[in-house]
């Protein structure tokens, strides 16, 4: 899954380098409404997934809190046991890796678009 994700996150970062470019160099038309469209949805896309990963991370830190906050003093030994594996293994927060390089949050949606930008700037400067 995580070198999907390194592809997808790639690939839109091409894809979005592209259609602005494309947006720049060429004269107003109906294909505007279009490629606008299709990049707002590229960008979309990219945010989307970004936040509900990041939300996975934020939400499964949220499990030992919850689990305490339960009438676990009330359960049964072997239960409380259980509870306490469960608290112990929900302080390491569970993420999403995007490839071996790092872990999809909102800022890794944030460095996409830059890195977008970096390859429309390489490309504009290369057309002279």
């Amino acid at each position: 899954m995580k070198y999907l994700l390194l592809l997808e996150f790639t690939i839109n970062s091409f894809q979005i380098t592209g259609i602005v470019y494309e947006l720049l160099m060429s004269e107003p038309n109906l294909m505007l409404i279009f490629q606008l469209t299709y990049l707002s949805c590229m960008v979309l896309q990219i945010f989307m997934l970004a936040w509900h990963a990041n939300e996975v991370t934020i939400q499964s830190t949220e499990v030992a809190h919850a689990v305490f906050d339960c009438e676990w003093y009330d359960l049964p030994k072997t239960i409380k046991e259980m509870l306490v594996f469960i608290i112990l293994r929900s302080q390491k927060p569970l993420t999403i890796s995007v490839g071996p390089f790092f872990i999809l949050t909102n800022a890794t949606a944030v460095t996409s678009m830059k890195a977008a930008y970096s390859y429309l700037a390489v490309l504009t400067n290369s057309r002279g």
